[in-house]
This record gives structure tokens, sequence and C-alpha cells, in this order.
């Protein structure tokens, strides 16, 4: 919904909504409005976006059942920031899986990158260097989420053991 369609709705629900609705109407317009605000005067993004306290549930939710992780989490937004683990070649070449996460010898999460801008900043990242990871929920494999049209942010390198 446009801001200047939710201005001119609003505008046509105000007279109703001092009279009081009743009923699935009152629902209706709230909702309407509700969104309405929502688009002009924006949303918290934390509400709508899953962070890296989500990458346990989200797998939990995935191994005890596969339809409920679809309704519950793919598709959605994920952000955080985590420590780089690795980059490695896949099977069939021309494409990097880009690993992040705490656990073990384990990744948490997990992006396939193929775009070669992308490719070219990952050359300087050492395991450790903290990044935002910003992408869309779309499996799990291993237990680490996987996500699609990631983005990547620096946000801070690792210091350096030789």
């Amino acid at each position: 919904m446009r801001p200047a369609v939710c201005a001119i709705e609003i505008s046509f629900l105000l007279p109703s909504l001092r009279r009081g609705c009743n009923g699935m109407g009152h629902i209706r317009t709230t909702a309407l409005v509700a969104a309405c605000f929502a688009v002009l005067w924006g949303s918290p993004t934390s509400a709508q976006t899953l962070g890296a306290d989500s990458l346990k549930k989200m797998v939990d939710t995935y191994e005890q059942n596969q339809i409920r992780f679809n309704r519950d989490y793919r598709g959605k937004e994920f952000e955080a920031i985590l420590p780089f683990r690795a980059a490695r070649e896949t099977f069939f070449g021309g494409e990097y899986t880009v690993e992040f996460g705490t656990k073990g010898f384990l990744s948490e999460l997990g992006c396939t990158v193929s775009d070669k801008d992308a490719v070219n900043r990952l050359i300087d990242w050492n395991k450790g260097d903290r990044i935002k990871v910003r992408g869309v929920v779309k499996d799990v494999s291993f237990g680490a989420v996987r996500l699609d049209d990631c983005m990547f942010e620096v946000i801070e390198s690792a210091p350096q053991t030789r």
C-alpha cells in the first residue's frame, strides 16, 4: 500500500472511527489503519527481521518439522553480526559457500555467493572477522541456516596472528 493511498483511506475511515464501528468492520478498519501507519511512519525492523538469537530455534524447528519451518521462517529477512568462519568453493565451481558462526566445528549460518564483486570483497576476510550478514532464509543444511540474496558488511576485523 502506497503512502498516498493510506492517507486517502485514513481520511475516509476517520469519521467511522469517531462514530464507532462494531463487528468485523471495526476489525478491518483497525487493521487497515494500523497497516497505513506502518507504511507512513515505518515499523521496527526488529519485529520483522530474524537475528542471531533465532538460529538455534530455526534449526530445531527444521529438524522437528520442515513444514512448520517453511511456514514460520522460509522467505523471512535475517540480519545479524556474526564471526566469519570460512569461504569454500562449491562442488560444481564458480560459487562459494560463505560460513559464519561460533559453534565448534560447524557453522551456524551459510550463504552461497557467485557475484564476482562479492567474491572479491571476501578475499581479504579472515576467520573471526565480525560481519553483518543480511539475507532471506532459505533452508537448513547440516545444522546451519542457509540464506539467499546475502549482503555483507565488515564490522570489525579480527586481530591477525602469525
